[in-house]
C-alpha cells in the first residue's frame, strides 16, 4: 500500500489508522521538508501475521524518550523504525519481532553515531535502521542495532564497512 500526494499531518495520521484497521503494517516512511511545508511518505504491508505495532509522530526527544520508556515496558517490544525531520523531531513504531539483542540510540551527532556505532559492533550489534535530520552541524541521528539481524557469514564484510563508516 502506497499514498501520495499527503502534505500534512491530518492526512498522514488518517493514513496510518486506515493501514492498520485494513491489516497492514507501517515498514518504512519518511517526514521531509520545513515545518511550515512537512511532508510525510510511507511503505505499507500486509500483515498476513496479524503482528502488533504502535506508531507515533512528530515527537521532540523528551516525549520520544517517554513513549520509548513507556512502549519497551511491553515484553519483546523494541523501536522497528524510527524517522527523524530536519527540525529533529522524531516519529516512531514499536513491535515485537525478535531481532536478538539491541540497543537504540537517538539525538546523536556525527561523532557520537560514529562512537556508538564502534562500541555496538565490539558487542556483536550491526546497525539495522539509521536515520538523520538537520544538515551541518545541526545534523542528528537515530538509529538501532541488534545482533540478529544479520547472517553470520557477512558479519566479517560489514564489520569491515562499519569500521570504516564516515558521516558526511
Amino acid at each position: 500500500m502506497e499514498k501520495n500526494g499527503v502534505t500534512n499531518w491530518y492526512q498522514y495520521t488518517t493514513q496510518l489508522q486506515n493501514g492498520q484497521a485494513n491489516r497492514y503494517i507501517l515498514k518504512s516512511f519518511a517526514e521531509y521538508g520545513d515545518p511550515s511545508d512537512r511532508r510525510y511518505c510511507g511503505v505499507w504491508y500486509y500483515n498476513d501475521q496479524l503482528d502488533d505495532y504502535t506508531h507515533f509522530l512528530n515527537e521532540d526527544y523528551t516525549a520520544y524518550q517517554n513513549t520509548f520508556n513507556s512502549e519497551t515496558q511491553q515484553p519483546s517490544w523494541r523501536p522497528s523504525y524510527l524517522s527523524v525531520s530536519e527540525d529533529h523531531l522524531i516519529s516512531s513504531t514499536f513491535d515485537d519481532t525478535d531481532v536478538g539483542s539491541w540497543v537504540a540510540r537517538h539525538g546523536m551527532t556525527a561523532d557520537d553515531l560514529h562512537s556508538e556505532t564502534m562500541k555496538q559492533l565490539a558487542a556483536g550489534r550491526y546497525i539495522i535502521h539509521l536515520q538523520g535530520g538537520g544538515t551541518g552541524s545541526d545534523a542528528h541521528y537515530a538509529a538501532l542495532w541488534s545482533t540478529n539481524y544479520i547472517n553470520h557469514e557477512q558479519q566479517g564484510v560489514v564489520f569491515q564497512r562499519y569500521r570504516d563508516l564516515k558521516v558526511l
